[in-house]
């Protein structure tokens, strides 16, 4: 087991792939990046996670651009990881589990 760093690209829904049953540690903002932390096993095949990444004050529905593909997994199951603040905005950040 080790700890791996992940990038999440931006607000809103992203998919990450990382190992089978990643434990998500923390979030936080890295050189103006917004990353989280999980344990991995780096031995594992790769799964794709779901978070969502959101302004506080946001719609927490999660919805998603209709030409998206639709969402897997229903936002009251999303597990809160954290919140970061980047300038005058707070983003709080949400696994949504396997794709």
């Amino acid at each position: 087991m080790t700890i791996w760093k992940f990038i999440i690209p931006g607000p809103g829904r992203q998919i990450i792939e990382m190992p089978a049953l990643a434990q998500v540690l923390s979030t936080a903002l890295q050189d103006e990046n917004l990353c989280i932390w999980a344990l991995v096993d780096p031995g594992v095949p790769r799964e794709k996670r779901i978070f969502y990444v959101e302004p506080t004050g946001s719609d927490l529905s999660f919805s998603t651009d209709p030409k998206q593909e639709p969402l897997h997994n229903h936002p009251s199951e999303a597990t809160f990881v954290g919140s970061v603040f980047r300038n005058l905005i707070v983003f709080h950040v949400f696994d949504g589990g396997v794709k």
